[in-house]
């Protein structure tokens, strides 16, 4: 279950089937049903800060999670929102809460690599920001800490590598820019020809999420 930032609300996943096709189902406090319109989705839920919209997981065909979806508590979910999108079929992706409650951690991995974004509750329309891009022969794990990024890697050492990576600003959405520009974080610190990390405006060479 996922209680909403305000404590209104509660949020869980329902499958009667055995499938593993959700239907996310939004109640208040006294168990009253106000939403069920998310179906057949994946299993991933995070909430925007404004307790009224939430970040899901959509699954293809193949039952692959190869999207990330944002739908308004009330709307019917022709309305939602598609903020990211992995068409490489060799990628799944998944998320949740991170160790930060301003920040969620987005993945997508194959059996060799793999990539990441950021979902900023605060601005849940921005489109996830990439961290860092697809390395050949190399797994990635983030999670945040507010200020900071913690990842696992594979670029070093095959048993896996602890690099950081400092946000700008103490990790918060306006140190990361207005809310319709993206940031890149070029996440170098402890990958192979790099030795720290940093940020750049889309206007500096961030591309959109789904083609890092």
């Amino acid at each position: 279950m996922y209680p909403s930032p305000d404590g209104r609300l509660i949020a869980w996943a329902r499958d009667t089937s055995g499938d593993e096709r959700y239907t996310w189902v939004v109640q208040e406090a006294s168990g009253r049903v106000i939403d069920e319109a998310v179906v057949d989705a994946g299993y991933g839920f995070a909430w925007a800060d404004d307790s009224a919209s939430f970040i899901y997981m959509g699954v293809d065909d193949a039952w692959r999670a190869c999207d990330v979806w944002l739908h308004r508590v009330g709307t019917p979910r022709e309305a939602d929102e598609l903020l990211l999108v992995e068409p490489d079929e060799g990628f799944e992706m998944g998320f949740a809460p991170s160790g930060f409650p301003g920040h969620v951690v987005i993945h997508a991995s194959s059996s060799t690599a793999g990539r990441a974004w950021l979902w900023l509750p605060a601005h849940p329309s921005v489109r996830p920001l990439p961290l860092m891009p697809v390395r050949p022969r190399t797994l990635v794990s983030a999670d945040s800490a507010g200020d900071r990024l913690f990842i696992v890697h594979t670029g070093l050492t095959q048993e896996g590598s602890l690099a950081q990576a400092m946000l700008p600003a103490g990790g918060f959405a306006r140190g990361l820019g207005a809310p319709r520009r993206h940031v890149l974080l070029r996440v170098l610190a402890g990958f192979p020809g790099g030795s720290h990390a940093g940020h750049s405006p889309a206007g500096g060479g961030a591309r959109a999420p789904h083609a890092v």
